[in-house]
């Protein structure tokens, strides 16, 4: 494997933790700054220093180049070397051109350890260690040279020290820039993939939700001999009803992605309460006494009371409002003579005004104890008798468009 290919492999050794700049940047601030002295150097004709930092810029892009190669490559090599770099740098240029230039690197030394771990959001004990080693070296050699020793290059004009510094300062400013959008970026990144994660995690808990609620409702259909497919043929019916009544203006606010789904999901959970009702009520061959009917009516309150337990304990709030309002209400009528709270027209929720209709039609053609199924034909006579009555115009006006295009 070329070395090309190995870097584009590896990218950077931060490149694992998402929350730092990668090793570019850090070479970037490294090259700028060492090229800013090196032109400074040049200008004044301080040879040595000028050498310094060819070799120094040199031998640690070559250091990189090989460790890139390196399967398995201890990176932290590279933060000890600099340490030590950055020490002999600030020595070299106290001795070779003064305190002058030994300040600008103690500011060079403090700033750019800190900046570039305070990136990182990791303060390192590298960090500790350049900071305390440049301005150990910066006060030693203050002392020494203020006393005892002269630097071997006298220049008297102090406008390359000052280009050089605004020089090295800008580098640093842009590198700073780089690394905090960087740091940025990878930020978002994080939060889109932790986003993401409790998204699926959200989406699972609501599969395994209506996984447990689909089995309930397949439980109470069961124990009701007469209804077979019931659920699931009311179902289709709401969601045809669904589809239509969002081509009404007025409703369009209100059908959102979210409401459909959650109403589509309710919907089998209809007749939830008929699990608290008993066997011989609910498959007494023949009509029922008013006494049993008076106890059938009461699996909407009872279906609504236990979905408010499910409500309690589990997730998704909007849906369990949405399916306790479709169990509660799906037997009021558009007049306020349905049960169990006598409620008229628009103070029916919708879900229960769409559910009343799927169910009653599912209802009539289906067999029953007391009945035989009705035709598709008679039926739907029996259904307009109650429009603007029994149903609500416009859900009634949906579901007559649906099911009378289908065979």
């Amino acid at each position: 494997m070329s070395i090309i290919s190995n870097i584009k492999e590896k990218k950077s050794m931060y490149y694992t933790d998402e929350d730092a700049p990668s090793l570019m940047t850090f070479l970037l601030s490294f090259v700028l700054v060492h090229t800013a002295f090196m032109i400074g150097f040049y200008m004044v004709g301080v040879k040595e220093m000028f050498v310094y930092n060819i070799l120094s810029v040199s031998f640690f892009l070559a250091l990189i180049i090989w460790l890139f190669t390196q399967e398995h490559a201890n990176y932290s090599v590279i933060d000890v070397l600099i340490s030590f770099e950055v020490a002999l740098h600030q020595v070299l240029a106290i001795h070779f051109v003064g305190l002058d230039a030994g300040f600008q690197y103690l500011l060079l030394g403090l700033a750019t350890p800190i900046i570039y771990y305070s990136l990182k959001h990791i303060f390192t004990i590298i960090t500790i260690v350049k900071a305390v080693l440049s301005m150990g070296i910066f006060l030693l050699c203050n002392y020494l040279y203020k006393y005892q020793l002269t630097p071997v290059y006298q220049i008297n004009d102090e406008r390359w020290l000052t280009w050089t510094y605004y020089i090295c300062m800008l580098c640093l400013y842009v590198t700073v820039a780089k690394g905090t959008i960087e740091s940025y970026t990878k930020y978002k990144g994080k939060l889109v993939k932790e986003y993401q994660f409790h998204k699926d995690a959200i989406e699972k808990q609501l599969s395994m939700q209506q996984n447990v609620i689909q089995t309930i409702a397949d439980m109470v259909e069961a124990r009701d001999e007469t209804t077979g497919l019931h659920t699931a043929r009311t179902k289709e019916h709401v969601h045809q009803i669904l589809r239509k009544l969002k081509e009404y203006d007025k409703y369009k606010d209100q059908l959102t992605d979210e409401y459909i789904k959650d109403v589509e999901a309710g919907a089998v959970l209809h007749d939830i309460g008929k699990i608290k009702i008993p066997d011989a009520i609910l498959n007494k061959p023949g009509r029922l006494t008013d006494e049993e009917y008076a106890i059938i009516k009461t699996h909407t309150v009872e279906g609504a009371n236990l979905l408010r337990v499910c409500h309690k304990s589990l997730d998704n709030e909007a849906y369990y409002e949405i399916a306790q309002n479709i169990a509660l209400y799906h037997h009021e009528r558009w007049d306020d003579k349905g049960y169990p709270h006598n409620l008229s027209k628009e103070a029916i929720p919708l879900e229960a005004r769409i559910m009343a209709v799927a169910d009653v039609y599912d209802a009539l053609m289906s067999k029953r104890p007391y009945k035989e199924p009705f035709s598709k034909e008679v039926a739907i006579k029996i259904m307009q008798d109650g429009r603007g009555t029994q149903f609500d115009p416009d859900v009634f006006d949906c579901f007559l468009a649906y099911i009378t295009k289908i065979a």
